[in-house]
């Protein structure tokens, strides 16, 4: 994007206190805690071995980073825009980097930087972009939370907040079915069966996992080679499968697992409803306003986000 559309940089804000996480000298810590010693350092897809934003850039990106420290911040607009100016002076594109530790900090990101063309990161600073961008506009209706149809729940992430949430779901005494990719590969396992499985259980909703502990993950790969890849194609055609038969609740739990879902089902744009966890709302497609579509991160959410996801996308008619 840098390159195509001449941009000299973007930032990089990853943060989302509300959640635990936040950007503090240039560094990405998980509720105080460096991302490096988390347990998403054992993390079997993508392994976390440094908490440095910059470090962690410098080999999958091309541009060096400029970090722009808490203390930074407290500098006024201008004082900041002209840090920037200069280390483009040196380099033709480049990454900004802003400590973002509370949503003081978001406030005063979205006034320096809130103008520029591209920006990249998570959701922290979608509510401070949603201010400055509201005011210019009328406002908005939240779109109904509820639908009608069946609910399922494809769980390909393999973090403990998922696992535990896997464990509510089951201890609430949910039909659940284990995808397994060795078996899938091998053929004794198949996305037809899984099917099958899911319209016998005959329930208002269905879960449907592959998420296991690292140890098994590593094992899986081992055995299968390219088990992600497998587990997200499966899951992504059963949501479209489960489209296709009146099931208008999916609720998916994993970043890899998401993408393969949403590139499955086609849609491009999307209503944003009312938040089930912190940084997890409800969605509704623009062009299906019958379908719930509820994405997470694999370490979001509470303990019984399934449920709660459930609850909270159930229609009155269902």
């Amino acid at each position: 994007m840098l390159e195509t559309y001449n941009y000299p940089y973007t930032i990089v804000a990853p943060a989302l206190p509300v959640n635990g996480r936040i950007v503090k000298n240039g560094h990405l810590l998980v509720n105080g805690v460096p991302l490096h010693q988390t347990h998403m350092k054992d993390h079997p897809l993508t392994p976390m071995w440094d908490s440095d934003l910059a470090e962690l850039l410098r080999p999958q990106g091309k541009y060096p980073s400029l970090k722009i420290t808490h203390e930074l911040l407290e500098f006024d607009k201008e004082a900041i825009l002209r840090m920037v100016g200069e280390f483009a002076r040196d380099n033709k594109h480049f990454y900004v980097i802003p400590d973002y530790c509370d949503e003081r900090h978001a406030k005063k990101i979205v006034d320096v930087f809130g103008d520029i063309p591209f920006l990249t990161g998570g959701s922290g600073l979608m509510t401070e972009l949603g201010r400055k961008y509201r005011s210019a506009s009328s406002p908005s209706e939240i779109v109904e939370s509820g639908t009608a149809g069946k609910a399922i729940v494809l769980a390909g992430s393999c973090s403990v907040a998922t696992l535990r949430q896997i464990g509510a779901f089951q201890a609430a005494s949910r039909p659940s079915i284990k995808i397994d990719p060795i078996k899938l590969a091998e053929g004794t396992q198949t996305k037809e069966q899984i099917w099958r499985q899911i319209e016998a259980a005959n329930e208002e909703a269905v879960l449907v996992y592959s998420s296991d502990k690292p140890d098994e993950v590593r094992k899986a790969q081992q055995a299968v080679g390219d088990a992600a890849h497998l587990l997200e194609q499966t899951m992504a055609w059963l949501a479209r499968n489960a489209e296709r038969n009146g099931y208008n609740r999916i609720i998916v739990a994993g970043g890899e697992t998401s993408g393969a879902v949403t590139q499955a089902l086609g849609y491009n744009a999307y209503l944003i409803g009312r938040s089930i966890a912190p940084g997890v709302p409800v969605m509704v497609p623009v062009e299906n306003r019958k379908l719930r579509l509820v994405l997470k991160s694999g370490n979001f959410g509470q303990e019984d986000f399934f449920l709660r996801a459930i609850d909270m996308t159930r229609g009155e008619s269902a």
